[in-house]
Formats: structure tokens, C-alpha cells, sequence
């Protein structure tokens, strides 16, 4: 919602799916980095056409300083790796010629 990319009132409607292959959450450390991938694909409600299709790999990173709870670290970095993850897809879809 906060990129705008997509529109309400666009004349192209679209779906898009999302399909996770990697969550990998640490299970201990004092840095926890948590590795997160997905598939992104952008389909014409129309045409049933793909018109967009990205495989997307991001990490999220805790410090030990940042949280004093192994638990903390871990879901915080979890977190992270989604919103990059997401992140990821909003800058290459906005560069996409959809």
C-alpha cells in the first residue's frame, strides 16, 4: 500500500502470488541471520498471462546488542528477512514493465 504501484482504479487488474522455498530461522547465536526466499509472480486478471515472475532471496540480521533474548533476536531477524524480502519485490516489480 505505501509503494502505490498498484492501483484501485488501473485499467489493468492483477493478482499477484507469493510462494515461499526458504525459511531458515537460526536456532542459536549470538547474531542471529535469518535467510528467506520467494517466488513472486504478477498475473493479468485478463489474459491469465504472467507478466511478471522473480525468484527473491533476502537475509535479516540481529546483533546480540540489540535484544538481550535469543528468542527476540531470532523472530526480530525473522522479521527483517520478510520485510527485505518484500522490500526486494516492491523495487523490482517497480522496475518491471508491467
Amino acid at each position: 500500500n505505501r509503494s502505490l504501484i498498484f492501483k484501485d482504479d488501473a485499467e489493468k487488474k492483477v493478482s499477484i502470488s507469493v510462494r515461499i522455498f526458504e525459511f531458515d530461522v537460526p536456532f542459536a547465536g549470538f547474531a542471529m541471520v535469518t535467510t528467506t526466499g520467494a517466488i513472486y509472480e504478477i498475473t493479468d486478471r485478463d489474459s491469465g498471462e504472467i507478466v511478471f515472475s522473480e525468484r527473491l532471496s533476502t537475509s535479516g540480521r540481529v546483533e546480540a546488542n540489540e535484544a538481550f533474548s535469543g528468542l527476540t533476536r531470532a523472530m526480530e531477524s525473522a522479521n527483517k528477512a520478510v520485510r527485505n524480502n518484500i522490500q526486494k519485490f516492491i523495487d523490482a516489480a517497480e522496475q518491471a514493465n508491467l
